[in-house]
């Protein structure tokens, strides 16, 4: 073979393209496809965990996904039951759930399930209760505490008040500030403090006092007195 000739098969080999097979092709597509493997969000806003809740609440909270929702596995149940009539809202992302028929006095149990397009799923459990006829006061407190400039007095109510106050003192017994929520509502409820007296101005450091109390419409009010720092 002359030169002439072996020149132009390396120049003709040069220029070949690979082209796989049509297997092969689909193979290559699959491994630069990205996989959503993201569940999708759910969860309750409107309930908390060892929350009071009335015997007929109206339930809300939110199912979202960076692609897309699955609006038919949307799932919802009380105390284990599969309980249909969930509203979805595709534009706010929005779920609501009217408790129609009274829940028993004593604890229960909620859930909200949904996944997405790929299957990935995802849920959200609560656990709530209802309470009898007697005022319960649980989980009070103030966060964060110590505090530097604000801080929020936090309580669970069992049953419908007509005000919450929170009376500020000194470590010596000398009135700072006194705070009040009136109509709190069944279950979790705070009261946020700027750290400033009845004058305006901001408190100094040191340990202060609050004594927190709750009121019925009847009966004797309940009260808790404790501890903060700031600092």
């Amino acid at each position: 073979m002359n030169f002439f000739v072996r020149l132009a098969l390396i120049v003709l080999t040069s220029f070949f393209v690979y082209v796989p097979s049509a297997g092969t092709l689909h193979a290559l597509m699959l491994s630069t496809t990205v996989q959503d493997t993201n569940p999708p969000e759910a969860m309750f806003t409107s309930i908390y965990d060892n929350d009071y809740i009335t015997a007929m609440p109206l339930l809300r909270g939110y199912i979202k996904d960076d692609v897309a929702v699955s609006v038919s596995s949307i799932t919802f149940k009380i105390d284990d039951v599969l309980t249909p009539g969930v509203i979805y809202d595709t534009t706010t992302y929005i779920f609501t759930y009217q408790v129609n028929i009274a829940l028993t006095e004593g604890e229960h149990y909620f859930s909200i399930e949904a996944s997405d397009l790929a299957g990935n799923i995802s849920s959200n459990e609560v656990y709530c209760k209802v309470s009898g006829t007697d005022l319960v006061v649980e989980n009070v407190s103030n966060f964060p505490n110590p505090f530097n400039t604000t801080t929020k007095f936090a309580v669970m109510i069992s049953k419908q008040t007509t005000e919450v106050k929170v009376e500020i003192y000194t470590f010596t017994g000398e009135p700072v500030r006194s705070l009040t929520l009136s109509s709190p509502g069944i279950g979790y409820n705070e009261l946020e403090w700027d750290g400033k007296n009845e004058a305006g101005n901001a408190v100094a450091r040191g340990v202060y006092f609050y004594n927190l109390t709750v009121k019925p419409s009847s009966g004797n009010p309940v009260n808790y007195l404790k501890k903060m720092v700031k600092k």
